[in-house]
């Protein structure tokens, strides 16, 4: 190990926690300053043995004594009994390392960033933490990604967060987690490419980012959402509760590849799309909803390019929600476009093999076809309709 070069023997101990590197440096009279040249630094309160309120002067003396020109990452795991002013301090010593990327975690006290560490930013994961965006004294001019988990804010929370979005210029990454309850939910954004809503509330969802390539909503509950044009949306993975099914999909247009589960929706679907989606389509649907068969109608008048649907259960392991509507109404147009149908949780219902049959008639280019029943009451050897109605092979599961 002696003869290996720095660059490889820094490698081998990125793999050690941040606390136990310098103990290598018994190991040869070289380590011993080898590891204040360690690029990437970890702390965690729960392995430092000597308490809670001494561990931010541990990570000061760690990062005084560190000398490398650029620290690329930082990540801290706190407790509330960690005194704040010491954390600031330690940050504002790794401001002047050109820090890259800071990751810090459960700090219920109010915390403000230093300067310099604000514009040398480029990724920031912040966790658990109360932030008061008065005291960021300047824009992140450099962070791209900024990850957000069960964040508190001084005053009122969307202002607050609105205003430190308006600080990241070139943001492209954001993530937002357990965001807490408000009237209104904005994410105005131009610069961001990929957004990430989960286990979050909001009565209103304003959503402004025209540059956005990838949106995943999980576990969203809204009342109701405004969401600008987006003409470079590539994937959309979205699911939400109690939306009004007429507000979702216009914004959507351009998606290639969109995964709808939605729990409990309000209002009635659209008699007649006045949006189509002109792109060809990857469209994967839950079927737990009551009135899953009519989204599908629609989705499928608006989709004349869908190229693959997909019909699933989601996460519920309860049977299915059966159809609502007496007469399935089923659309007039055809499926050219359409190579690969799959359904999953396949009950072989009279009104499924209706749908099933549909699908498969009027889909002249299909290629593949996968069905499957998880359910012990649906009977597959008796439901011989796939094979009275296909000419091509296809897999029946």
């Amino acid at each position: 190990l002696v003869r290996l070069h720095d660059d490889l023997l820094l490698k081998i101990l990125s793999y050690l926690p941040t606390n136990e590197v310098p103990i290598t440096s018994v190991l040869s009279k070289r380590w011993h300053c080898l590891w204040m040249l360690f690029p990437k630094l970890e702390y965690c309160c729960r392995n430092h043995t000597n308490g809670f309120e001494s561990f931010p002067q541990f990570v000061s003396t760690s990062l005084l004594l560190h000398s490398a020109p650029v620290l690329e990452s930082l990540h801290l795991t706190l407790h509330d009994m960690c005194p704040v002013t010491d954390i600031e301090s330690c940050l504002e010593i790794a401001s002047k390392r050109n820090l890259h990327e800071l990751k810090m975690g459960f700090l219920k006290s109010l915390l403000s960033l230093p300067r310099r560490l604000c514009e040398t930013l480029v990724v920031m994961h912040l966790d658990g933490v109360v932030l008061d965006v008065t005291l960021v004294p300047s824009s992140f001019k450099s962070l791209k990604t900024l990850h957000l988990l069960c964040m508190t804010y001084k005053g009122n929370n969307n202002k607050s967060f609105k205003r430190l979005l308006s600080k990241c210029p070139v943001l492209e990454d954001l993530l937002i987690e357990c965001n807490e309850g408000s009237q209104t939910f904005t994410v105005a954004v131009p610069s961001l490419q990929r957004l990430s809503i989960i286990n979050s509330w909001s009565e209103c969802f304003r959503l402004k980012t025209p540059s956005l390539k990838h949106l995943k909503i999980e576990r969203f509950v809204m009342l109701s959402c405004y969401i600008e044009n987006m003409p470079h949306i590539v994937t959309a993975d979205v699911e939400v509760e109690r939306i009004n099914l007429r507000e979702l999909p216009g914004s959507l247009t351009s998606v290639e590849r969109l995964s709808l589960l939605l729990i409990a929706p309000q209002g009635k679907v659209p008699q007649k799309p006045t949006k189509m989606f002109h792109r060809r389509l990857h469209l994967s649907l839950c079927t737990f909803y009551r009135d899953w068969p009519s989204y599908l109608k629609w989705m499928i008048e608006a989709s004349p390019k869908l190229q693959t649907l997909k019909l699933h259960r989601g996460h519920w392991t309860r049977p299915c929600i059966r159809f609502s509507n007496e007469n399935l109404k089923l659309p007039e147009c055809s499926l050219p476009h359409l190579e690969l149908f799959e359904w999953r949780g396949y009950e072989g219902t009279p009104k499924n093999r209706k749908l099933a049959s549909y699908i498969l008639t009027n889909a002249s280019c299909l290629e593949r076809v996968i069905i499957s029943s998880e359910l012990s009451y649906a009977d597959k050897k008796k439901d011989g309709i796939l094979k009275a109605l296909m000419r091509k092979e296809f897999s029946l599961l």
